[in-house]
């Protein structure tokens, strides 16, 4: 079909006849762009803002609610009930052409549990550096070692390296996960 369309009026008067008037149908739908959060994220907030914008006026919504539009940006807070959460963007342009989008944010409230497995607590040594090892719960963390990265790899994580003072050397181990949980553990060595 095609969306051009011819249009007369006839309202019953006489007048010379004008040039024709074409009009084109809109059937291109709205493009919804998210700016944040990033599809498939991580938070261990349970409230997050979904902001974006669209290319044309539409009517928007967010998970069924109705979105106030500031000209063709949008920002909308969404309560996180689930591990799993389904953000469902739909709009509709003024020509009644719609569009979805579906976004999904994970929510994780736990923190990664550390198990030190080397040096054990207690560790007396003469040798400086030291490796320092063990695992975390949780896949797709980082950890630190006294602040300095370690390397990672599945589940497990190692530091080769640490300098030790003489005397008592506290060691602290944080592990950051994806939704910026921190778990924390350590170790005495002298």
């Amino acid at each position: 079909t095609d969306p051009k369309v011819n249009l007369a009026l006839y309202a019953g008067n006489t007048s010379d006849t004008s040039a024709p008037v074409s009009v084109e149908k809109d059937t291109t739908p709205p493009v919804i762009t998210v700016t944040s959060p990033p599809n498939n994220s991580y938070t261990n907030k349970t409230t997050i803002t979904v902001t974006g914008t669209v290319n044309e006026p539409v009517e928007l919504k967010i998970n069924g609610a109705a979105v106030t539009m500031d000209g063709l940006t949008f920002t909308h807070d969404v309560s996180l009930t689930s591990a799993t959460n389904f953000i469902v963007i739909s709009a509709k342009d003024l020509s009644g052409n719609p569009a979805t989008l579906n976004w999904v944010v994970y929510l994780d409230q736990t923190q990664p549990s550390i198990a030190i497995t080397a040096p054990a607590d207690g560790f007396l040594t003469r040798t400086s550096p030291v490796t320092v090892s063990g695992t975390v719960s949780e896949a797709n963390t980082t950890v630190t070692v006294n602040g300095i990265p370690a390397t990672v790899t599945n589940k497990s994580f190692t530091l080769t390296n640490l300098s030790l003072a003489e005397g008592l050397n506290a060691i602290a181990v944080n592990a950051t996960d994806r939704a910026t949980n921190v778990g924390a553990a350590g170790v005495n060595v002298f």
